[in-house]
């Protein structure tokens, strides 16, 4: 029994993955660019998405390793792409990840859905992020990460999102660090 909806989901990522060249996500790609040309960041939390959806049809059997390679490499080189990734150097060039949370939240669960399907290739810039995600929490009395440099807010979902985001590092690598969250 085929389950159609896995079925379209791979269509639709596979048609956005496979365009011959990435210069970012277009008005087309993201609704909310229609309005707001940066887009608030929605598009690593897209990126982050697919790289769900693509660890779970793995899971479930609608795509193979082989096919399943090459889409979860394309996804990491669009989420630490210029225009998505906060900074104008390489992420692997940074000494300091500062306040962005919300780009980091999300890389890292690309990261790590990545390390769950494929290898290790990332191990240590996700468990940079991860230990940054870390220190961001633990900088704020109610343990809540910021997000982005400058702004005071702060959401509980995205809380939610970096505490997966490390839990998933820890599961991928028989560590505790989502213990350092809470912990003193």
């Amino acid at each position: 029994m085929t389950d159609q909806y896995a079925v379209t989901s791979l269509e639709r990522i596979n048609a956005f993955l496979d365009r011959p060249v990435f210069k970012g996500f277009t008005d087309d790609d993201l609704f909310i660019k229609q309005f707001i040309k940066k887009g608030w960041g929605q598009d690593i939390a897209a990126l982050s998405n697919i790289a769900e959806a693509l660890r779970n049809l793995y899971e479930t059997g609608s795509i193979t390793q082989t096919d399943l390679e090459p889409r979860m490499a394309r996804l990491v080189d669009y989420a630490l792409h210029p225009s998505v990734s906060p900074w104008k150097r390489p992420i692997t060039a940074k000494t300091n990840l500062g306040g962005y949370g919300y780009y980091l939240e999300h890389l890292n669960i690309i990261l790590g859905c990545y390390q769950t399907t494929i290898d290790d290739r990332y191990l240590d810039l996700n468990a940079l992020i991860s230990e940054h995600l870390i220190a961001l929490t633990r900088e704020n009395p109610l343990r809540h990460a910021r997000l982005l440099p400058h702004i005071q807010m702060r959401w509980c979902a995205d809380q939610a999102a970096i505490l997966y985001s490390v839990w998933l590092f820890d599961q991928n690598n028989h560590s505790t660090l989502h213990h350092k969250t809470t912990s003193e």
